[in-house]
């Protein structure tokens, strides 16, 4: 007896607690999930008040010379919630109200516009989760994954990955039209499910005023995704037609507004021809690689933290990331095309945003790589768009079959659950190098704010090395002069004492 007691003792008590604890991990409580949604939402917001730049920037000085300006003079009409500068900018009409009101509370904190974009991703966040959890499963392993992919989704869609997406408050707010795109998603899933329209076309209205253009690529995205669930489910073809019906509509119903008070943009216009001849050239010129590799693998690691971690490996990295998500690719549209198991809530979800991916690709690379070359890719606010295929990847995933049938199954958890694991931990390290940067960004945001200090000191007159987010430095002397005199006049941005006491910016100290 005492040999068994000590194989009892020695091996399968402890076989029983690993066996235990590894069920545990596989069935992940819903709280484990909240609880990172709930870092993840801290840690974004934490970044926002502390570092997010309240600073005016880039395109906001081209709308306080032709939005912000109406605003205070009182001559702001419909019409100018459209304006749009050209080329292959957008009208945003969201953005523009949330603009008036950052100017008619809180001086042109452009902070505030960040917190509205802040709060819109965890809207996002929660409608992904209504999309993967659209039916309870009592098999606890399969509630389990799904539990973890949406963990996994929280630390993919709102992440540090790139600080510019949380330090730059006009790339925070494109949440604010995400949160409508994944509203008129479940909008869409609840007419095909429940046959209940309100939501669809509430969110689809709300969707196409507020994205402009994109909303246009989003509908074909939607249109084809409809067209994929009535080959794969021939009894829905008649409430897919209907959805159609009813996205159409709203659609063109959008765009005859937007016909009446749209004026077209005067901007920068490059010709067709020759956009196409820039595009072949940085397409030999390593873009038949680069115009791929570089959006997948900087969803998961952006190359400036990579340069960080592995310094002259991050190119190689990046290459061996970016193959492994084309190869997850390659198995999301299988299981779509080839394998085609019947439509579900997170699937259908799944292959509107990888189409909607697409479209964002395609149109940075027409409309900016045929600009600017094929550099343009790595820039930083375009994380933003490139996690959509990781989203995706992770709908697509909680879609599937997660039973625990066979010895496979379990392994393919398993492999699963590993993975979730160490996307997860991998935002501490790039959580943790974007607040180490923090006081050197905000040392850079008190350089901006001295700057514009120095040209309201000198009427007409810009500083030596200008930082380049200040673009009214490359406006003509009477330009420079009048916008800045027009935030100092009506004490707005850093020229207001608020804005001063809450951000301890000030414009008047030495450089």
């Amino acid at each position: 007896m005492p040999h068994l007691l000590n194989r009892e003792f020695m091996i399968e008590r402890p076989y029983r607690s690993m066996r235990r604890c590894y069920t545990a991990i596989l069935e992940a409580p819903d709280s484990l999930a909240w609880l990172i949604f709930a870092a993840v939402a801290a840690n974004t917001l934490a970044y926002i008040v502390m570092f997010s730049n309240p600073v005016i920037r880039s395109d906001a000085w081209y709308f306080l010379d032709v939005f912000v300006r109406k605003a205070l003079d009182g001559t702001l009409r419909l019409g100018d919630f459209f304006v749009q500068r050209g080329g292959m900018d957008h009208a945003q009409p969201l953005r523009k109200l949330i603009l008036l009101i950052d100017l008619r509370y809180f001086n042109l904190d452009f902070r505030y516009e960040a917190l509205a974009g802040w709060s819109a991703a965890l809207v996002s966040l929660l409608i992904l989760r209504r999309l993967i959890f659209w039916h309870d499963d009592p098999d606890k392993p399969f509630r389990g994954m799904r539990v973890w992919l949406w963990a996994g989704l929280c630390v993919s869609f709102v992440s540090l990955n790139s600080t510019d997406i949380w330090g730059w408050p006009l790339v925070t707010g494109s949440y604010t039209s995400y949160a409508l795109l994944f509203a008129t998603l479940l909008g869409l899933w609840r007419w095909l499910a429940l046959g209940r329209a309100n939501v669809l076309i509430l969110s689809a209205l709300a969707f196409d005023l507020a994205a402009d253009d994109t909303a246009m690529l989003v509908n074909i995205a939607c249109l084809l995704a409809l067209g994929i669930t009535a080959w794969q489910n021939p009894s829905m073809r008649m409430r897919v037609l209907k959805g159609a019906a009813m996205l159409a509509g709203c659609f063109i119903v959008v765009r005859i507004g937007y016909a009446l008070v749209f004026t077209p943009p005067q901007g920068f216009h490059m010709a067709f021809g020759k956009r196409l001849g820039n595009l072949w050239t940085y397409f030999l010129d390593g873009g038949w690689w680069q115009w791929v590799i570089i959006p997948l693998a900087s969803s998961v690691g952006y190359v400036l933290p990579l340069k960080y971690f592995v310094g002259e490996h991050a190119r190689a990295l990046q290459i061996v990331v970016g193959f492994g998500l084309l190869l997850a690719h390659g198995w999301f549209w299988w299981r779509v095309l080839w394998k085609r198991p019947p439509m579900s809530a997170p699937a259908f979800a799944a292959i509107v945003l990888m189409l909607v991916f697409y479209a964002l690709i395609a149109g940075i690379v027409y409309g900016r790589v045929s600009i600017f070359g094929n550099a343009y890719l790595n820039q930083p606010r375009y994380v933003l768009a490139y996690s959509f295929n990781t989203v995706a990847l992770l709908l697509m995933c909680a879609s599937c079959d997660w039973s625990r049938a066979s010895i496979v199954g379990t392994l393919h958890r398993s492999a699963a659950v590993a993975l979730m694991v160490l996307f997860i931990a991998w935002q501490v390290p790039l959580s943790r190098l974007a607040w180490q940067a923090g006081p050197y960004v905000k040392a850079y945001q008190q350089k901006m704010a001295s700057q514009l200090g120095e040209m309201a000191r000198h009427p007409g007159e810009k500083p030596q090395h200008c930082a380049p987010e200040l673009v009214v430095c490359g406006y003509s002397k009477a330009k420079r002069a009048e916008l800045v005199l027009l935030l100092k006049t009506h004490q707005l941005n850093v020229f207001s004492p608020r804005v001063q006491r809450a951000t301890r910016l000030d414009p008047d100290a030495p450089r």
